[in-house]
């Protein structure tokens, strides 16, 4: 009976282990990265729509439109940057001022909270510094909130940049 209950807590364990929110960091410049002293946090993507009309005479219309970010992606770029400021010591700048970097999200959000963000680290010219992949769990007992998930991204953040 011992052994059948110590064999079931493992298995849930290695279940468990591997349904974890993770991170996948691929830093490229590292050197620049610590040049950097301050940075602006911001959305990697704008949303919008593409149209693309045509008429029988071969002619075409297009019409972008842009569209406005949900709260929930409006919360999730403050706390990231509220955590990296006040608990990590990040100089993030405030919208206006001059950064030396941009931290780029690009957040994806599930029925049940987020399931992934994407960090993209560019010097003002745009290159490349480093990319963080960012996932939530993916069983309901290691599903972080938004908030929680928030502070998880913005450590991740922190632990490049540092």
């Amino acid at each position: 009976m011992k052994l059948t209950t110590n064999i079931l807590m493992i298995i849930c364990l290695l279940l468990i282990s591997f349904s974890c929110a993770s991170i996948k960091p691929t830093i490229y410049e590292p050197q620049k990265i610590k040049e950097i002293k301050s940075w602006e946090i911001d959305f990697k993507y704008e949303p919008g729509e593409i149209e693309r009309k045509s008429d029988n005479e071969g002619s075409h219309e297009v019409k972008i439109t842009t569209g406005g970010r949900t709260s929930s992606d409006l919360q999730l770029r403050d706390d990231i940057s509220y955590f990296l400021n006040d608990n990590f010591g990040i100089n993030i700048n405030k919208s206006g001022e001059t950064a030396q970097g941009k931290i780029l999200i690009n957040s994806v959000r599930v029925y049940w909270g987020f399931k992934s963000v994407d960090v993209s680290i560019e010097d003002l010219n745009g290159l490349s510094l480093a990319r963080i992949r960012v996932q939530n769990g993916d069983r309901n007992a290691t599903i972080k909130d938004d908030y929680d998930f928030a502070e998880y991204v913005a450590q991740a953040i922190s632990d490049v940049l540092k």
